[in-house]
């Protein structure tokens, strides 16, 4: 996903709708993806199993519950996947669980640091390379902080290796 966002703000204009074209034909007609899709219309199966939707939406209701109880500090990192057996599939609320808000809003500040350092960059820079590697950063940046509504990527170190050492590489281009 941050590889793709990245790749989109690389193409030239005129290649830029053909490979989004392309991009949600694949979606939409890989079976996997659209089995996930078509699973959403229904909250249960006929075994009664949720979806991954409702599921998801269950286990943050119970994440918070359980991050309240401890809001300045959280109860220590690693905690969650050990008392629930793996992750909240949201990293705000395994962070606010983890961390409390202390951590949490550390966290978001590191991001919206980066980002807003990014896009700075891209509207100040004259130079080309400068502009293009801004805008990567800014676009990845801003694809982690959504898809971490619904994933684990700070608990992914090869996302987060990959990530930073996009970022720090895009100061020297």
């Amino acid at each position: 996903c941050v590889g793709i966002s990245a790749l989109l703000f690389f193409l030239k204009k005129t290649l830029l709708p053909i490979v989004l074209i392309m991009l949600i034909l694949l979606i939409f007609f890989m079976p996997g993806i659209s089995e996930r899709f078509s699973d959403l219309s229904k909250p249960t199966d006929l075994a009664g199993k949720m979806n991954s939707w409702t599921w998801r939406i269950a286990l943050w209701k119970d994440s918070m519950n359980l991050a309240v109880k401890n809001p300045v500090f959280g109860k220590g990192l690693g905690t969650y996947s050990l008392l629930k057996g793996f992750y909240a599939h949201n990293d705000y609320l395994r962070l606010f669980f983890e961390t409390g808000m202390a951590g949490l809003l550390s966290y978001i500040a590191l991001f919206l640091s980066i980002g807003l350092r990014a896009f700075k960059r891209y509207r100040l820079s004259r130079r080309s390379r400068t502009r293009q590697t801004a805008l990567a950063v800014f676009s990845i940046t801003i694809v982690y902080l959504i898809v971490s509504f619904s994933d684990n990527l700070s608990a992914m170190p090869s996302v987060l290796i990959y990530y930073f050492a996009i970022v720090a590489l895009s100061d020297i281009l």
